[in-house]
């Protein structure tokens, strides 16, 4: 078969292919064109496959041999760190490692941001003179620093004012000065919650803790604070304040039911005027239900829970068992309880509780 001048016959297609394309070099390459003259003048050159640069060859200034590739590469390069990852004075030419990162200066407010207990704070004791006991609030002494330092650290829940953010040891002794402890435990500066009550009674808003923004700031937070700021103002007045008491058809509940059963008592405070009066004695409803406590364990025997029952009732009687917050009614001393809740350590669940009834009274 005879194929156009520049052409050649494909011997697998049997088709003519131009000696200038792609396959008619190929065909070239492996040598099915015999003639020479043919070959020769073609718009193409013999394909070579490029010689790599000799390894011992210099390199420009500023580049150096890959040992991998046998390429220059640029000193301080991508591939040139890579090269000299684990040995920066491998190169001839002094390597140049990465600046480290500058750290920003320490801030000494931040480390205290979270709010951190003292280590020893839980095992004080109301031994101590200078420990304001637990559910009462009191005032800094007007002493040095290192001595209000103490006082903090016996007194105060955390290291740190909880309305500033601003720990204790870097406060000047004048400011120490102006500390008052709230009856949860937490320490803030005189001032500072003067005018956070003002700003919250402008606002129309019940001033709360500064710590949980839910338990409104009792009377005895007041005195503390009327203290402290009548050290500096004598004429001081703090701001008008009256605790919120329930309604007096209020009372306390403590009694087994159908919803209790026999190994638990119901804790609730009812709404005696939906009581009903039945064959057996006196009916509270669900619906006279106004706050739920939960439940506690029926007598024991060694009558603990009577004597809780019988300091509970006290609390009743002097308002100080219930607390309005912004979400209502709710009971202190860590009500309500689930049936679960005494189902393991009891005894040490119903110590910690007595403690806390005993801190409210």
């Amino acid at each position: 078969m005879q194929c156009e001048p520049g052409k050649i016959l494909n011997p697998i297609t049997l088709r003519c292919v131009s000696l200038a394309g792609k396959v008619g070099k190929q065909l070239y390459d492996r040598g099915y064109v015999q003639n020479a003259e043919l070959a020769q003048g073609l718009p193409f050159t013999r394909h070579t496959r490029r010689q790599p640069q000799r390894k011992n060859a210099p390199c420009d200034y500023g580049y150096e041999r890959n040992p991998v590739t046998g390429r220059c590469v640029k000193y301080g390069g991508k591939t040139h760190k890579k090269i000299h990852r684990v040995d920066p004075y491998r190169s001839p030419v002094p390597y140049r490692t990465e600046r480290p990162r500058r750290r920003s200066p320490r801030n000494p407010y931040k480390t205290e941001r979270i709010h951190r207990r003292w280590p020893l704070y839980e095992q004080t004791t109301t031994d101590d003179p200078g420990v304001i006991p637990i559910g009462e609030a009191g005032t800094a002494p007007m002493a040095d620093k290192k001595t209000i330092l103490k006082w903090t650290h016996k007194n105060c829940k955390y290291p740190e004012d909880v309305l500033t953010r601003r720990p204790f040891v870097n406060e000047s002794q004048s400011s120490l000065q102006k500390l008052i402890r709230l009856h949860d435990g937490t320490c803030v500066s005189a001032p500072i919650l003067n005018d956070y009550i003002l700003r919250k009674q402008k606002m129309g808003i019940t001033p709360m803790l500064p710590n949980n923004r839910v338990t409104p700031l009792k009377r005895r937070n007041l005195d503390a604070l009327r203290e402290t700021m009548r050290r500096r103002s004598p004429g001081y007045k703090f701001p008008a304040h009256s605790d919120k008491l329930p309604p007096p058809e209020w009372k306390l509940y403590a009694a087994s039911d159908k919803r209790s059963g026999p190994d638990f008592l119901s804790v609730c405070y009812v709404d005696i005027t939906k009581a009903r009066r039945t064959a057996i004695g006196v009916e509270f409803p669900m619906e006279s239900i106004r706050v739920n406590m939960g439940f506690l364990p029926v007598e024991d025997g060694d009558g603990f829970i009577k004597l809780i029952l019988s300091i509970m009732k006290k609390l009743s009687d002097k308002n100080n068992l219930l607390t309005y917050t912004v979400r209502g009614w709710k009971a202190a001393a860590g009500f309500p309880f689930t049936k679960s809740h005494w189902a393991r350590d009891r005894s040490d669940k119903l110590n910690e509780l007595y403690r806390d009834l005993i801190s409210l009274d």
